[in-house]
């Protein structure tokens, strides 16, 4: 898309939700003892995430849709950190 969709922070921060989220979910898939504080960072990450696709979506629906399931993520993260404690 260019732009500020190519901007090194956003293009970064998606990096980042990418990556913690998977982190995450292998913590759980193993039932790690780490797992709750994983999923919290995961959530927090998620959530910028979202703020940064919202701020940049405009009219366009997959930069809508990308921070809907940041939020979905995050809110998943959150229940797991309540499950996991």
């Amino acid at each position: 898309m260019g732009k500020e969709h190519a901007s090194p922070e956003h293009q970064g921060i998606m990096q980042d939700c990418a990556t913690i989220c998977h982190t995450a979910a292998c913590f759980m898939s193993r039932a790690s003892h780490h797992a709750g504080h994983i999923c919290r960072e995961c959530a927090e990450i998620c959530n910028e995430c979202a703020e940064s696709c919202e701020k940049m979506a405009g009219g366009d629906a997959m930069m809508k849709q990308c921070a809907q399931t940041c939020r979905k993520c995050a809110e998943s993260c959150e229940k797991m950190v309540g499950a996991a404690v």
